[in-house]
């Protein structure tokens, strides 16, 4: 019994220690209870715990376990950019034309309190702020993992090594915790028995470069005595006895050690890219989402805006625009369009006249951690264009009621 229990929680490093970094494949561990921790899982303590650094977590929090339970009413300008996004996404902000807001909940049980949380549905809530979990090991029933796209070239594949020989190359996208493994290969998903697997590997996807080049991550492995070893693990053999079960550890300069399961009391990860919310270069965000250039049509002294695709966003909120760099600190406003028509095609858009008369200043502007900002306070529904006479870049958003 030793044996087959110390094979199930080596299995599990298999998972937890081989995420591609440079293609983001997303973890995520799957309770008992249902709750489910979703992105990046940097150390284990096999039979003991796994820390789950997660930027989304639904939390199964049944009535009877909660201690207390405080509601608060967030405005949308002092929600964290994610709550942004994801109460314009998911329709959840409540309020009026003076101003929206979430309901958020702090809430306690006999283990933790859960801060800023939202209530999804009964006995479900949801934390999409990046936060660290420590999980019980028994209390982990599946963890997953998304596949690359087809046609990413660059990356690492995992290679499963069944007893009988058999060798299934792809991606690991399940593990059922002393139960299964699920591979995902070029034509089909293989879930196969545990106790069939003899070994897995990481190999580099694309010939033209290093496996360690492709990984963007390096494990680390605590041991027994106190010392630590990092590298990249290749491979996890899992043998019939303790003499069998051990990693293969490649190190930066080329070389590859042995390291024995039983010496190891601590697996981590470490990504180079760490996963979080930065805006990227050359690009254009309204309210936390990125928004691309507006078509215009110029004829005659009006310009018409011919986009099929129109961001909409609530009234009652102030509307904010960001950019890396110093972009937005020129002299942009907004324009309230108004109906025009252009070549027999009517639409919304402005005229000389109006690009002056309808002409809105920012209630403010800013420049913060490399990222400039300007906006726009409680607009009325309607189409409204973004423009600046110094460059020719213009974006159209509408509000609606």
């Amino acid at each position: 019994m030793r044996t087959i229990a110390y094979k199930i929680t080596a299995m599990a490093v298999l998972l937890l220690c081989g995420m591609a970094a440079l293609a983001r494949q997303t973890a995520t561990v799957v309770m008992k209870d249902g709750s489910k921790f979703t992105g990046d899982i940097v150390a284990q303590r096999p039979g003991k715990d796994i820390t789950v650094e997660a930027t989304r977590a639904v939390l199964a929090i049944s009535e009877a376990e909660i201690r207390s339970r405080k509601e608060k009413r967030t405005k949308y300008e002092d929600l964290a950019r994610e709550w942004k996004r994801w109460a314009l996404e998911e329709d959840r902000l409540q309020g009026d034309a003076y101003g929206r807001y979430l309901v958020m909940s702090d809430v306690t049980t006999a283990e933790r309190t859960y801060h800023g949380v939202v209530k999804v549905s009964a006995g479900r809530y949801l934390q999409v702020e990046p936060a660290t979990y420590v999980l019980k090991w028994g209390d982990v029933s599946e963890i997953t993992r998304t596949a690359p796209k087809a046609g990413e070239a660059f990356g690492v594949d995992d290679e499963v090594v069944t007893l009988t020989g058999d060798v299934y190359r792809g991606t690991i996208v399940s593990q059922k915790l002393g139960r299964t493994l699920a591979v995902k290969t070029g034509s089909s998903t293989v879930e196969l028995p545990v106790g069939n697997i003899l070994e897995t590997r990481k190999v580099a996807r694309s010939s033209s470069n290093t496996l360690m080049a492709q990984a963007g991550f390096t494990n680390t492995l605590v041991l027994e005595n106190g010392d630590s070893k990092t590298g990249l693990i290749t491979v996890q053999h899992y043998g019939t006895n303790a003499a069998g079960q051990y990693v293969m550890l490649a190190g930066k300069g080329g070389g590859t050690e042995k390291v024995m399961a039983a010496d190891v009391v601590e697996y981590r990860t470490a990504y180079a890219d760490r996963r979080g919310g930065d805006y990227a270069p050359g690009k254009v965000y309204v309210n936390e989402f990125a928004i691309s250039r507006a078509k215009t049509v110029s004829e005659g002294g009006v310009t018409a805006y011919v986009d099929k695709k129109v961001y909409p966003f609530p009234e009652g909120i102030v509307t904010t625009f960001k950019a890396v760099g110093a972009k937005f600190q020129g002299p942009w406003r907004l324009i309230a369009l108004e109906g025009v028509e252009v070549g027999g095609i009517s639409t919304q858009g402005y005229t000389d006249k109006t690009k002056a008369s309808n002409s809105i200043p920012p209630s403010t502007t800013d420049l913060t951690g490399g990222v400039s900002s300007i906006s726009f306070t409680y607009l009325s529904p309607g189409f409204y264009a973004l423009v600046n006479d110094e460059s020719p870049e213009t974006y159209v958003i509408k509000i609606v009621k």
